[in-house]
């Protein structure tokens, strides 16, 4: 009896060589390891098979920044091919299938990855940018702090990769539940605004800053409003939670590709918010 090995079970190795429009050559081997040293295009892969599983590992070099152009054979049912973690030295693996020998179908490229980090030091903002391929993104803020005293913190939402902001009248909409264990629980509400808070007025003064999460939901549909939830504690004359979510009703038929949050007065003083993508 003869027994035949399943050539797409066969794993072999290769290092792609990193330029401008790089290229991979899957007869090579169908797991590509890829340092970046730049902004590149990633051409469509040659020699697939039907069936075929491919891994592609990329490595950011020592300056981060790194985005990829994917070639229309690369396909993700979730919407636009996601980017790369860019942090410098960060490494992400893409796992792909070949449905039809030409097109690649993006499996995976792990559940929860960290896209970005960004640390205050006296910013006016912190931007995140390039917010596309996944279907949520969670935020997670350490100790915010405001350089100026009462200050809210606050996030408005981008549609043309944060070249501008929309802050038009009646573009968000946002409640939250507070609970202060001095004064008691109560809602902040807001049925049209310019921007959506996610604080009270925050002390400028050592270790009060605003810490916890906010996930944000669908931003890169097209025909349905943006949402958010949140929850958040900070520390002022008391300790005091936020937990609701904001939405965003500006522009409906376009993604939002971009969040910033600053502060209602003032630059932020210092403080870490990480971004990552959520997938599934």
């Amino acid at each position: 009896m003869t027994t035949r090995v399943d050539q797409r079970l066969i794993h072999f190795t290769q290092t792609l060589t990193d330029s401008a429009t790089t290229s991979w050559d899957a007869s090579l081997g169908n797991i590509a390891l890829w340092t970046m040293g730049g902004s590149r295009t990633l051409a469509a892969p040659t020699n697939l098979r039907i069936g075929g599983r491919y891994i592609l590992i990329i490595t950011q070099d020592a300056t981060g920044g790194r985005t990829i152009t994917w070639n229309s054979v690369f396909k993700n049912s979730a919407g636009s091919m996601p980017q790369p973690n860019t942090q410098a030295n960060a490494v992400t693996t893409f796992t792909f299938t070949s449905y039809d020998g030409t097109n690649l179908r993006l499996e995976s490229n792990e559940a929860m990855v960290l896209l970005a980090t960004a640390t205050a030091s006296s910013s006016a903002s912190l931007d995140f940018v390039n917010l596309t391929g996944f279907e949520n993104y969670l935020f997670v803020l350490e100790d915010v702090l405001p350089a100026t005293n009462s200050a809210n913190l606050r996030w408005m939402a981008s549609t043309n990769n944060g070249s501008s902001y929309d802050n038009g009248a009646n573009t968000y909409r946002y409640q939250f539940w507070t609970y202060d264990d001095a004064a008691g629980s109560g809602f902040v509400t807001s049925g049209g605004a310019t921007l959506v808070n996610m604080s009270g007025g925050l002390s400028n003064g050592s270790q009060v800053g605003a810490s916890g999460t906010i996930m944000f939901h669908n931003l890169g549909s097209t025909t349905s409003h943006k949402m958010s939830t949140q929850n958040t504690n900070q520390f002022q004359t008391a300790f005091v939670t936020y937990v609701g979510g904001g939405t965003y009703t500006g522009n409906s038929a376009a993604a939002v590709n971009a969040i910033r949050f600053n502060f209602s007065s003032g630059n932020i003083a210092s403080g870490t918010i990480k971004c990552y993508g959520i997938r599934g």
